[in-house]
This record gives structure tokens, sequence and C-alpha cells, in this order.
């Protein structure tokens, strides 16, 4: 049983931990691409608008 327990746990048939696992790893993603993007405007971007 505890096993058992364990396992659903950490699997969980319900599609809510997965979709918010999912959700997590997307936001990480865009948050990191946002990151990228805007470091890369402001490092070429700065320079022209002051």
């Amino acid at each position: 049983m505890a096993v058992q327990r364990r396992q659903s746990a950490l699997r969980p048939d319900h599609p809510f931990p997965k979709f918010g696992f999912l959700v997590l790893s997307l936001e990480a993603l865009i948050y990191r691409i946002l990151i990228h993007k805007t470091s890369m405007e402001t490092g070429h971007e700065d320079v022209e608008n002051k």
C-alpha cells in the first residue's frame, strides 16, 4: 500500500499534477527565452536609444 501510494505520488494519473508540471516547465522555458531575448535586445538597443 505504501509503495503504491509513493508511486502514485511520483507518477500521478490525475491530469492536474501533470498539467501543473507542464506549465512549470513551460514557464521556465519561456522565462529563459525572454531573459535571453531581452539581454540580447538591451545589449544592442541600449547604445542606440541612449
